[in-house]
């Protein structure tokens, strides 16, 4: 069974996935190990962590391999590889989406997070029977540099303002998603995707480069892509039924927050809400930093928490907010209570507005202390406008 390993700050879910069709598309039964799950076929088992630790990993291989699989894809994060948790892994291609700020408070600096994800492209090409391995790397992020050197893997690159192998062009983001040019060795062609935003079209760079060196033609590859359907919790357009819009999305750091407004502002017309908080027990040093992103890109933002954890998050909020600037200053409030900053955003949004709601894409399990409940954005977001409803119904009938 082929190894596929993803690493990068922001990506590697969506990379991961999109990897997954094309290649199950061609054929090849391919299994998926990540932040939501492991999955193959109809199997599918949650997971605890991004990369699971080396027992469990090595039975979800197992579990693949009895159900006929041909690859599996990865998702290899920093913690996993600090741990060891990949150790005896055989890798066929490693990819790198990109390296920004995020997991400082394990880390330390940017050099030692740099260096970690390190360990994924030097364990791979040192021996003579590994001449056929692949090192797939970001040529627009300036770490792909610094990898390039430590691996003796092939290096394929791809990317947009760059030189690159794999090289996408005229790029357009509409509301249905967005469409690019693509100039490759094995060819070139117009794509399109259903999923929004410049951060996919490297996500899907990533994933075709990837598929391109297994065989998979650029034909099949564009059929994939275009039927791709995104990813739960990341961008995630919520049906309302309303002349608004609101989308989910898992971005919970610097990089991936700004991605995503970035994104939601090409395709709107009204006003951009954004709620977001940043979670307890994580990188302090990023909070000042996405307060002021929301700030700077959103027409309005609604402050909240998130996952507190041991953490008071009244302090949590005084650390976000000492990265706003003075110009900033009317465009926020502060609701520490999620779901009525939620339900907030909701009652503000006009036609053609766009809610972002960032931070939990697909968890539905809030922790505060020693208090843990069910709770998801998504939901939240349909019983808020499902009591506006039932409020319009009840007042009714006394005009």
């Amino acid at each position: 069974m082929k190894l596929i390993g993803i690493t990068g700050t922001n990506g590697k879910t969506t990379t991961t996935h999109m990897v997954e069709k094309i290649l199950n598309d061609a054929h090849r039964k391919t299994g998926i190990i990540g932040t939501l799950y492991m999955k193959i076929g109809d199997h599918m088992e949650k997971t605890l962590n991004t990369t699971p630790d080396t027992i469990q990993l090595q039975r979800y291989f197992h579990t693949m391999v009895t159900h006929g699989g041909a690859y599996a894809v990865l998702e290899v994060s920093s913690h996993g590889l600090d741990m060891g948790r990949v150790r005896g892994c055989d890798f066929q291609t490693v990819v790198f989406t990109n390296l920004t700020h995020d997991h400082l408070d394990f880390h330390q600096n940017m050099e030692g997070y740099r260096n970690t994800k390190e360990l994924l492209f030097a364990q791979i090409g040192n021996s003579n029977r590994d001449m056929l391995k692949k090192a797939v790397l970001n040529a627009d992020d300036e770490a792909s540099s610094y990898y390039a050197k430590r691996t003796s893997a092939q290096i394929v690159t791809y990317g947009i303002r760059n030189e690159a192998d794999v090289r996408a062009t005229q790029i357009q983001n509409m509301r249905e998603g967005c469409t690019f040019h693509v100039e490759t060795p094995w060819g070139h062609g117009d794509f399109s995707l259903k999923v929004h935003g410049v951060h996919n079209v490297y996500n899907a760079l990533a994933a075709m480069t990837t598929c391109l060196l297994e065989g998979v033609t650029l034909e099949e590859i564009r059929r994939s892509l275009h039927q791709f359907a995104g990813v739960h919790g990341r961008f995630q357009e919520i049906e309302t039924g309303r002349r608004f819009h609101v989308v989910v999305d898992y971005a919970h750091n610097p990089g991936g927050l700004k991605a995503t407004l970035q994104s939601a502002k090409e395709i709107t017309s009204g006003k951009m809400i954004c709620v977001m908080g940043c979670r307890g027990e994580r990188d302090r040093l990023k909070r000042p930093l996405m307060a002021d992103i929301a700030a700077s890109y959103s027409d309005y933002v609604l402050f909240t928490t998130d996952n507190s954890f041991s953490e008071d998050p009244e302090q949590i909020m005084a650390e976000m907010l000492g990265g706003l600037t003075s110009h900033e200053a009317g465009n926020w409030e502060v609701i520490l209570n999620r779901k009525e900053a939620i339900q907030r955003a909701v009652e503000l949004a006009g036609d053609e507005d766009r809610i972002i709601i960032t931070g939990r894409g697909h968890e539905t399990r809030y922790v505060a202390g020693s208090q843990i409940e069910s709770f998801s954005d998504e939901d939240i977001v349909l019983r808020s406008l499902l009591d506006m409803e039932q409020g319009i119904q009840m007042m009714t009938p006394e005009l």
